[in-house]
């Protein structure tokens, strides 16, 4: 027991020789400072979070179209032609 509490001595007094935590101890133009520097680290945070999601939806939604639903912008829906080009099966009489 006594070997314990020797090692555990100076974690002791350091805590019993604790200061106000640092936030406190700076002036009050630095601590202005330093909350806005972490209320704009949140704030760049959560935008990054949000832009994240939405292009994660935006590549979702695309996913979901395909790709014959997707036509390019310069391209016109294409009217049915003749059938020239192929010939037809021989008529086999009905059969």
């Amino acid at each position: 027991m006594v070997n314990w509490l020797a090692a555990q001595l100076p974690l002791i007094v350091i805590w019993l020789q604790a200061k106000e935590p640092l936030f406190k101890r700076l002036n009050p133009q630095m601590r202005v400072k330093v909350a806005a520097a972490l209320t704009a680290l949140v704030i760049l945070a959560l935008l990054l979070m949000i832009l994240a999601w939405l292009g994660a939806r935006a590549t979702r939604s695309y996913m979901r179209m395909g790709w014959k639903e997707t036509p390019s912008p310069e391209s016109k829906p294409r009217q049915a032609e003749t059938e020239d080009w192929a010939k037809k099966p021989l008529d086999n009489g009905g059969r």
